[in-house]
């Protein structure tokens, strides 16, 4: 399922069995593309440091997709920024958003066999495939999203915002 995300952008070693991300290929993330100059090759629009409202919307919804995708097959990323986010490089003929950096993923939907070497001592109802698994207790970094969001957004008055077309309150 995942290759199917990265068709583009995925090399694999059929020797080893591994799948790679190449991301010479792919294009800039949005943290680096929100620092580039107002008019960029990436037809990006920006009002001054910000995306505009369609740009952030049409970012937001592309982000939500491939975050379901993850989900539906029973994994967490857990690490999700504008940092970690690429979109298509330059011959792309439609920008595509991608998730990238997988290193916190975390499974969280056990099957039959996962329940029986884990020993959780869980019986599957019949017709059940698979159940959630119990949360980490010891999990230190719950705040990294919040804290990459929060200081990527500067603060601006409210006059400054509307005359960026952006009517968000603070």
């Amino acid at each position: 399922m995942l290759f199917a995300l990265f068709s583009w952008y995925i090399l694999e070693n059929e020797k080893r069995g591994f799948s790679y991300i190449v991301l010479q290929i792919a294009g800039p993330d949005l943290m680096r593309l929100r620092m580039v100059e107002r008019s960029n090759k990436y037809h990006v629009k920006r009002c001054g440091s910000y995306y505009s409202e369609e740009t952030a919307l049409r970012i937001g919804i592309a982000m939500l997709y491939q975050i379901k995708q993850v989900h539906s097959v029973g994994y967490l990323h857990r690490d999700v920024k504008p940092g970690n986010m690429v979109i298509c490089n330059d011959q792309a003929k439609t920008r595509h958003l991608f998730v990238i950096d997988y290193g916190m993923v975390r499974r969280f939907v056990c099957d039959e066999t996962e329940v029986a070497t884990n020993k959780l001592n869980i019986e599957l109802p019949d017709g059940i495939q698979s159940i959630m698994r119990p949360p980490r207790r010891e999990v230190f970094l719950r705040g990294t999203t919040i804290t990459a969001v929060s200081t990527s957004i500067s603060t601006k008055t409210k006059a400054e915002l509307k005359t960026c077309g952006r009517y968000f309150t603070q």
